[in-house]
């Protein structure tokens, strides 16, 4: 054996295989073309193979890929060594190579038998297919689970809403901190001020310093113990029949002229128990809502991941074997029903949130970098839709407004600007502000106008254009939010909205924003 591989590549002993037997020109070339071109292609096969399992890496059993290459590539470097010992008599590394290509021959088929009840498992055409349909039902019902949820959802918001700007009540809420959080219409309509004059005034600032140590502890039991919250009425007791009734009171003083003292009090008491039965059903008609929509939108999480987690699972099923077209039509139909589910519950929540609205501290915001913040992130669906971006904001180049909620509604109205561009032009957007009024007030206009598919708007559409969950574009794909966040927003801030458009040249929105409050000045 020390001799064999000593001479492994000496040729000594053995003729040149043109010199074995008779053989013609043509009888030889024969042989030796035909070796070279096994080997060639022998040798092809292999690099083929590693190319395939290197960009698939997930294809089942590529070890068995590894171990066919190499017993293919043995192969062909035993033709090539045929092709060369016409000249070159190499028969020891003839014989060791026909020994690698035994043993890798013989592993091949070793790995092969043990891969194949493994690959007997895997599912036919038939079983993908049931699987695809398996799926597809789940999804609609989930699909059709959560249409009822919005469905409840939009109901419960309007009877919300009914009640609070039907009752004669000022209704607000408040955190444990004492902190203001909402405010119902009545209160915006009987002060004149907005959410952002009212909504950082902490209630016990109203509260008269003699009062207020008393309403103080009240408060806190009420707190404590979840009892209701009374401030007076042992005198009340006594003068009532047991009955407990609400009662609003009322008082001014009268002064003396000559010494500003007060003289005697003038009040009125009204009984308000009707309205505050009204009141506690709006207030457990709203805890009710808020609870139903964060219920909602937590319960709705878990089925969408698990359908989410089966739609992986089966991707993962159909990944080994070739995936017919109409099959992968449906998942990417399946994946997008997903998402789609996905961002509906996120909507939910935002219209929860929208229902105690907490403004935002007010800043005098930069509009142009500010709209140059929204521009780049609308950057693809400008550059998908060509559109342009045409800014005049020099006459009220800083706005007086919550930046977060500044910068949601100019995202919402350029993005609508160019989701219903009109399809004979390219998109163009105008951004401009000016003065409300030539009187020296400090209240602007911000006004985004566009050339796309405008409205035919009588009472009733600019309604629902403002409506939760409307829309009167059905071609684009949408949530019926957006401008009915625009409209809360400008509204809650003590603006307004107004829209004009015409079918087919585009429409115009003027978002008329009030002047902030000058700033309180100390005296002394």
């Amino acid at each position: 054996m020390k001799e064999f591989f000593s001479g492994l590549l000496d040729p000594k002993g053995f003729p040149a295989r043109w010199h074995c037997g008779q053989w013609t020109d043509f009888h030889g070339w024969l042989y030796i073309v035909s070796d070279l071109l096994i080997w060639s292609a022998y040798f092809a096969i292999p690099f083929l193979l590693l190319r395939f399992i290197s960009q698939r890496r997930d294809v089942p059993f590529n070890r068995l890929f590894w171990l066919f290459g190499l017993f293919i590539f043995a192969c062909g470097a035993t033709h090539l060594l045929d092709a060369l010992i016409f000249w070159l008599p190499l028969y020891r590394l003839n014989g060791l190579l026909l020994l690698v290509t035994a043993v890798a021959s013989w592993g091949t088929v070793w790995a092969l038998a043990g891969v194949l009840p493994q690959a007997l498992l895997l599912k036919t055409p038939a079983d993908l297919e049931r699987i695809v349909k398996d799926r597809t039902t789940e999804l609609a019902a989930a699909n059709q689970q959560l249409q009822e949820v919005a469905a409840q959802l939009r109901h419960r918001n309007a009877e919300f809403s009914t009640l609070t700007n039907a009752m004669p009540q000022l209704a607000w809420m408040a955190e444990t901190d004492g902190q203001i959080s909402w405010y119902n219409q009545q209160w915006y309509d009987y002060t004149g001020l907005s959410f952002a004059d009212l909504g950082g005034i902490n209630w016990q600032q109203h509260i008269h310093p003699d009062d207020f140590a008393a309403t103080a502890a009240a408060w806190q039991h009420a707190l404590a113990t979840g009892e209701p919250l009374t401030t007076l009425r042992n005198r009340w007791k006594r003068a009532a029949n047991g009955e407990y009734r609400w009662h609003l009171v009322r008082a001014v003083p009268l002064h003396d002229e000559a010494t500003g003292a007060i003289r005697l009090w003038v009040g009125t008491n009204t009984d308000i128990h009707a309205q505050q039965v009204q009141q506690q059903e709006l207030e457990r008609v709203n805890a009710d809502l808020n609870t139903f929509v964060y219920t909602a939108s937590h319960d709705l999480k878990t089925p969408i991941h698990n359908i989410e987690a089966l739609l992986e699972e089966l991707r993962e099923e159909l990944a080994p074997v070739p995936v017919p077209a109409d099959v992968a039509t449906l998942l990417t139909l399946m994946r997008g029903a997903v998402d789609r589910f996905k961002g509906t519950i996120g909507q939910l929540t935002e219209v929860a949130k929208l229902q105690h609205l907490s403004e935002a501290p007010t800043t005098a915001v930069d509009l142009a970098a500010l709209v140059e913040e929204v521009r780049q992130d609308l950057r693809p669906l400008f550059a998908a839709t060509g559109g342009q971006l045409h800014l005049d904001v020099a006459a009220c180049p800083r706005l007086v407004f919550a930046e977060k909620n500044l910068r949601s509604v100019v995202h919402n109205l350029l993005s609508n600007a160019l989701k219903y561009r009109h399809p004979d032009r390219v998109p163009a957007v105008w951004l401009r502000t000016y003065p409300a009024s030539a009187d020296g007030s400090r209240s602007a206009v911000l006004e985004v106008e566009d050339n796309g598919l405008g409205l035919a708007l009588g009472p009733a559409e600019e309604r629902k254009l403002f409506g939760l969950f409307e829309r009167l574009h059905d071609h684009v794909e949408g949530s019926g939010l957006g401008l009915f966040m625009v409209k809360k927003i400008v509204e809650n801030a003590g603006g307004r909205i107004e829209v004009s458009s015409r079918l087919g040249q585009g429409t115009v929105f003027r978002l008329h924003l009030p002047a902030p409050r000058p700033a309180l000045q100390e005296e002394g």
